[in-house]
Parts: C-alpha cells; sequence; structure tokens
C-alpha cells in the first residue's frame, strides 16, 4: 500500500492548532472551504493536486509542506472511513457514501445483445445542501 494514503497516526502542527488524526477533517474540511469560496472569487474552474496547494498556499498563507501533509491526510482518513464504516463525512462539502449494486441485464451498446451485469460496490459522493445553495 502506499504510503501517501496510508491513514496511520500521523500531526500536523499548524501556526496556532496542533492536528491530530482525531480533529483533522475538521480543519482539512475548513481549509477546502476557504479554497471553495476564494476559487468562487477568482473564477478557477479546473485544477491539479499542485494548483490546488499552490492555492491553499495562498489563501491560508501555511507552507506548502502543511498544505500538502493535510490534504494527503484527510484523504487518507476519509479513504479509511469509507472502508470501515461505509461513509465519511467531509465537512463543509459532503458525504463519501459505500454503495451496493445490484445484478442486472444490460445492453451491448454496438450489438444490442443483453449481457449479465455483477452485483457491485460502488462509492458515490452526496454534496451538502449549503454546496448545492452556493453552485446551483
Amino acid at each position: 500500500m502506499s504510503s501517501m494514503w496510508q491513514a496511520t497516526s500521523f500531526q500536523v502542527t499548524l501556526p496556532v492548532y496542533k492536528l491530530d488524526h482525531y480533529n483533522f477533517i475538521y480543519w482539512g474540511g475548513a481549509l477546502l472551504s476557504m479554497l471553495l469560496s476564494n476559487l468562487l472569487l477568482t473564477k478557477i474552474i479546473n485544477m491539479t493536486k499542485s494548483q490546488t496547494i499552490e492555492t491553499l498556499v495562498q489563501v491560508t498563507e501555511l507552507d506548502k509542506k502543511t498544505v500538502n501533509k493535510v490534504l494527503d491526510g484527510l484523504a487518507a482518513i476519509s479513504y479509511e472511513a469509507v472502508k470501515v464504516d461505509g461513509e465519511a463525512l467531509i465537512p463543509y462539502f459532503g458525504k463519501l457514501v459505500k454503495v451496493n449494486r445490484k445484478a442486472r441485464v444490460g445492453r451491448n451498446p454496438i450489438t444490442g445483445e443483453a449481457i449479465n451485469i455483477p452485483a457491485k460496490t460502488v462509492v458515490k459522493f452526496k454534496l451538502i445542501k449549503a454546496v448545492k445553495n452556493a453552485v446551483l
């Protein structure tokens, strides 16, 4: 397993707050919320991870290494929570939810023949109402 996404014990020291894995998601969500509000003001549409980190560095005035740890930690904690509990709340944005899809019969779009699609588990992201109201 890649160490970048591994949710083990870690700590990130910010200028005022010391974050551990219990309250990490709250502060990660707060940083992402600040990013989102600035994105709406600056009209940045799509960003890579490095562009997102650079924008967060400018918005929060934190160093690049800390912002990168926050994003990686938020992802690792969220992924582990979905794996264990079936859902993970990401404050200010929404919830990752594990959903079981039933087996079904589909159609090959080229030949039109019926094919069996097996049951599987997928992860969905559900936006919170505040994001829907802000964006839509």
